[in-house]
């Protein structure tokens, strides 16, 4: 009886001991499955071609307007892309591409970006006339593409180019050639477009906005919008 107990003591033992050693060889496992995954995503171009496959970058040519996109593509609240945006406009009515600059905000935050925007470009010499808004406040890239083109449309205008946030601008461009298939749009480069050569780190936050785009380009598709 009492060989009989130590050898089931031993056999437990044993057990817990095997136990402890798989717990920790899954543990080890996976700490190097997820350190190769974050190697992988962060430093390799992988992050940057899938970035790259969301930037469109038409040429320019003389349009009816420039339609300026200033609230997508960032990743926090508060957007400061209004900034990069006005200096995207006005080189591009500098350029006499075109006298006129519409804008619209693509989400609502704290900082009214359309104002904002129009009073940069206000003090780069641009007539205030040259410069209608949209008064709305859409709260989708969807949304704001329809009011935006039936204002377009209500001013007989059949090509533009189009500015937004570079990562934002392929499911831009694909919605307005679904929503507004009489439209001409040429999404050109902005001053922000990451660089075509090849990348080999992506930052957590351009990280973010890529699987963003990637997850609203999939929700698009499935309502029928691009």
């Amino acid at each position: 009886m009492i060989n009989c107990g130590l050898g089931q003591v031993w056999q437990l033992a044993f057990l817990c001991a095997l136990v402890r050693f798989l717990c920790r060889m899954r543990i080890i496992k996976t700490g190097l499955f997820l350190g190769a995954c974050y190697v992988t995503l962060f430093y390799t171009p992988i992050l940057w071609f899938a970035g790259n496959l969301l930037v469109v970058r038409d040429a320019p040519t003389t349009v009816d307007a420039i339609v300026v996109f200033s609230g997508d593509g960032a990743p926090s609240y508060v957007n400061m892309n209004y900034l990069k945006r006005s200096k995207d406009a006005f080189m591009l009515y500098s350029a006499k591409y075109s006298s006129r600059i519409v804008l619209s905000t693509g989400k609502k935050s704290s900082i009214s970006e359309d104002e904002v925007v129009r009073s940069l470009l206000l003090s780069y010499g641009v007539p205030s006339g040259a410069i209608p808004i949209i008064e709305a406040n859409p709260k989708s890239t969807e949304e704001n593409i329809r009011l935006t083109a039936a204002k377009l449309r209500h001013d007989g205008a059949h090509k533009i180019i189009f500015v937004t946030a570079p990562y934002h601008s392929l499911r831009a461009h694909l919605t307005w050639k679904k929503l507004a298939p009489e439209l001409i749009v040429s999404t050109v480069s902005v001053v922000d477009t990451p660089s075509e050569e090849l990348q080999w780190n992506t930052g957590f936050k351009t990280a973010k906005v890529i699987a963003d785009e990637y997850m609203a380009i999939a929700y698009y598709r499935w309502k029928e919008w691009l």
